[in-house]
């Protein structure tokens, strides 16, 4: 059993002598996983049911063995013809959890303890996912959520785009009691949009943060982590290049290029970015993508080159730019991460990358890999293709920087030249910079 670190012991504490509903909120990086399991030999529980992104199935099993003094059996539930155990550790994806059958089969289960890890994922309160773990009204009742004895919700960001997004957590923690409504008036300022109400900014943040300090445990990785070596973001803007001889794309960008900053300057000046959900906005996102590739792609040689100790992590959004990251990188032998790489695939490629030098390149997209894994042997993140949710681009970053890491680590996000890119970067900072001031 590997021992925990002081602060996790608090942690730990913090959870298992709480009320119903406790959380963590901590930076990413500093453990929650290990010290909700510790939290629940704490308590005993015998029963355990976690539902976690998908491709954090397997890496919960093996922090059980490798953090709880108790024997559990774990067992990852992958459809709903799979018999759903009365006893011991139940592992759950978001998405398999709003199947009626297996939500119902859930909500039978005698539950000492419900994880929800990478609560954020809760945050709409009306999306399938929060209805199916904390109920349509968001206080337990026809949810899994609702006869579990504990609810213990982990986060490393909780609201990642404005603060409305902590409502389900303090709905079912108790905290707030009102609707969805009053909370929104209390504590955004906004307007009506074409797709409704558009959350421009905070009200009331210092009432906002006595709230959630009542359920969710935060502390910054500066706090605990004191020897973590240091962490540069910057931007790193290059030239568009044609991605392949056969497949011109710069005439076809530039074509568009008019239309999509408009409506991109638009989003920005009014905060809603609802007008970015069109299809002609998607094909210029994926086409300024492709026109990074081929000198992201020299760009990465060159470090590689300078650095034969280099480890790299390369995320991007479209399939189409990862594919061709790793054709022009073969030489390095990268290792890809899909949203479809099975689980087991994708725990033998992080294992790969942590521990076999000759393994220095790994390509991921941003949504599949960018939470709940751990990369410490890269101390090189480049984001090719940044994400217009900040907290996204932040989680992707953690993968490198966090508990493990033994050099500085330098996070570069590529901006083409010319492009719009660098003011949505921008953007994106404040965004993170505003949310940031309520867990202060």
């Amino acid at each position: 059993m590997t021992p925990l670190l002081p602060y996790q012991i608090i942690g730990a504490r913090w959870l298992a002598e709480g009320p119903r509903v406790r959380g963590l909120a901590d930076d990413m990086g500093v453990g929650k996983t290990a010290q909700a399991i510790a939290a629940c030999d704490l308590i005993n529980a015998k029963n355990i049911t976690v539902v976690v992104p998908a491709i954090m199935r397997q890496a919960w099993a093996r922090e059980f063995r490798r953090f709880s003094n108790q024997p559990r059996v774990c067992t990852i539930i992958g459809s709903a013809e799979q018999p759903m155990p009365d006893k011991g550790v139940v592992i759950v994806a978001f998405e398999a959890a709003t199947a009626p059958t297996i939500r119902n089969a859930l909500r039978k289960r005698d539950c000492d303890v419900l994880i929800v890890d990478e609560a954020h994922y809760l945050k709409e309160r009306g999306s399938a996912r929060t209805i199916a773990i904390y109920g349509p009204q968001c206080d337990g009742k026809l949810g899994v959520a609702e006869f579990a004895r504990r609810i213990w919700p982990l986060s490393g960001s909780l609201a990642p785009n404005h603060p409305g997004e902590t409502y389900p957590h303090l709905r079912i923690a108790g905290t707030w009691r009102q609707g969805y409504w009053d909370f929104m008036r209390a504590f955004t300022r906004g307007k009506s949009g074409p797709y409704g109400y558009i959350v421009t900014g905070n009200k009331d943040a210092p009432r906002l943060r006595e709230l959630i300090k009542q359920v969710f445990l935060r502390r910054e990785r500066e706090e605990v982590l004191k020897d973590l070596p240091s962490l540069v973001v910057d931007q790193l803007p290059i030239e568009p290049c044609e991605v392949h001889p056969d497949k011109p794309i710069l005439d076809r960008l530039q074509e568009l290029k008019p239309q999509f900053e408009a409506v991109v300057k638009e989003a920005m000046d009014t905060g809603d970015w609802s007008l970015t959900k069109v299809k002609h906005i998607a094909v210029v996102r994926r086409l300024i993508g492709m026109a990074k590739v081929r000198n992201v792609a020299e760009y990465v040689r060159g470090v590689m080159t300078d650095d034969p100790s280099a480890k790299m992590i390369l995320f991007a959004i479209h399939r189409d730019v990862i594919n061709f990251l790793q054709q022009y990188l073969i030489g390095y032998h990268p290792r890809i991460i899909y949203g479809g790489t099975p689980d087991e695939k994708k725990q033998n490629i992080i294992d790969q990358f942590q521990t076999n030098h000759n393994r220095r390149l790994i390509i991921c997209q941003i949504k599949t890999a960018g939470l709940g894994i751990t990369l410490t042997a890269a101390h090189r993140v480049l984001i090719v293709e940044p994400s217009w949710s900040p907290a996204d681009n932040w989680q992707a970053i953690c993968r490198a920087h966090r508990m493990g890491q033994k050099r500085p680590v330098l996070a570069q996000l590529v901006s083409l030249s010319g492009s719009i890119d660098e003011a949505v970067n921008r953007v994106l900072l404040r965004k993170t910079e505003a949310i940031s001031a309520l867990f202060e």
